[in-house]
């Protein structure tokens, strides 16, 4: 038995001693810097291999950790030029064996070296020999089949956990699209906005306003704000007539940038109808969500940049984490909603959300209809009425926007059962 290892060791101690002798190109450069120009990228912690050499069809280095071993692989299969245009990959090995002697001493330097032979166009046949000494092996990988990487590409994504909030912020700034349009025409906008507010502000001031004008709850508190915010504003202009052309010019501007466009029509819908949100006669969701200048508004009008970063950050966890489960509290219209699920696709028109759960009081639903089909598990509640609603399952990303869904959500954080409170009335 002792004869019979001694011939083994024999074996591979003489190939070892050769591939030492015979590759002498330095390696190491072409392993990690040109690797990752055909998608095989390793991180500064990951570039292991302390020596490494190439020779016709063989290799031998210096490995520090067991798994760099496959990193041998790489130069012999590389040709003399030592070039690869893309990513080849082992899978699978007819032998593999490791030594019960192997050193479980930190810092024990191990040679390896490899051998390849092309069997086809994109397929090799290779092997690995690890030892201490150059002389009794310690890992031996025989037979490996290596093919070109065809089925799949690579992507590198951020681990959003291990980001503190200001790198998180940066990043997410970095990757939303930045707007095109002539922010200039905000002052054009403002004096549109004005105008209306203006009106709204003096229709207070008649017989029929008088009886309208919010005493309690957020209304109370819009109604005082709005008041002093005009105080900041110089005066419109004297006459209804000069109002008139002033809005006019400040709209054939405004149309001109994509933004500014569907902001200034969103404005406009709302501002000739303010009276009878005021009176209740109609609701301010059911003004602003009649056809679909809505949903344009939430995908491109100024200052809806919120429902991007809110979406990029979702992305982020999904990234990480695909079959992502969403608790989405105060969903209301679903201008957020119609960003994340977007973010969320895959190219092949799946998503990376396994649950999606929204409490609202009206949302756009019908409207995102055609991305929530791809998720495995989508419920929705809606009604003003709902006071409590029941426990939801485990969540991975909660996001929360108006509160007056329910005074009472339970729901689940990986792992950790909290709950939601309000105390905002139905009334406010």
């Amino acid at each position: 038995m002792n004869h019979e290892l001694t011939l083994e060791n024999e074996k591979y101690a003489q190939p070892s001693a050769q591939a030492k002798d015979n590759c002498q190109r330095p390696a190491r450069v072409f392993l990690y810097d040109t690797m990752e120009t055909i998608g095989m990228r390793y991180g500064p912690t990951f570039r292991i291999m302390t020596e490494l050499f190439a020779g016709p069809s063989a290799s031998y280095g210096m490995i520090t950790t067991l798994d760099s071993a496959l990193h041998l692989l790489f130069p012999s299969i590389s040709g003399e030029d030592q070039s690869l245009n893309e990513a080849v990959v082992p899978f699978s090995f007819d032998r593999i064996f490791v030594s019960a002697k192997i050193s479980t001493v930190p810092r024990t330097r191990l040679h390896g070296y490899s051998t390849a032979q092309r069997t086809s166009y994109d397929t090799w046949k290779s092997s690995i020999t690890i030892s201490e000494d150059l002389s009794e092996p310690m890992i031996i990988m025989e037979a490996g089949q290596d093919a070109r990487a065809s089925c799949f590409t690579q992507t590198w994504h951020k681990d959003v956990d291990l980001l503190e909030p200001l790198q998180i912020k940066d990043l997410v700034y970095k990757r939303i699209l930045k707007s095109q349009d002539d922010e200039s025409v905000l002052d054009r906008l403002e004096f549109v906005c004005l105008v209306y507010i203006y009106r709204c502000l003096a229709w207070f001031e008649s017989e029929e306003g008088k009886a309208h004008v919010p005493q309690d709850g957020f209304g109370k508190l819009c109604v005082e704000w709005v008041r002093n915010a005009v105080k900041e504003f110089p005066p419109l202009p004297s006459t209804e007539s000069q109002v008139m052309s002033e809005m006019e010019s400040s709209r054939a501007s405004i149309v001109l940038s994509k933004s500014g466009d569907v902001t200034v029509q969103m404005v406009d819908r709302t501002g000739e109808n303010l009276s009878r949100i005021f009176t209740r006669e109609v609701e301010p969701l059911q003004v602003m969500t009649e056809g679909d200048l809505f949903y344009d508004f939430y995908r491109g009008a100024f200052g809806t940049s919120s429902n991007t970063n809110v979406a990029e950050y979702v992305g982020l966890v999904a990234d990480k984490s695909p079959g992502v489960k969403i608790l989405e509290i105060g969903a209301g219209t679903g201008g957020t909603t119609y960003h994340v699920l977007e973010r969320l696709r895959n190219a092949d028109g799946t998503s990376k959300a396994a649950k999606k759960i929204r409490f609202g009081l009206k949302g756009s639903l019908p409207k995102n209809e055609h991305m929530i089909g791809v998720i495995g598990s989508y419920s929705y509640v809606s009604g003003a009425g709902v006071t409590r609603l029941p426990k939801v399952e485990v969540a991975d990303t909660i996001g929360c926007g108006y509160d007056w869904a329910a005074s009472e959500i339970y729901f689940t954080l990986n792992g950790e059962l909290l709950t939601y409170h309000s105390t905002i009335t139905e009334a406010d």
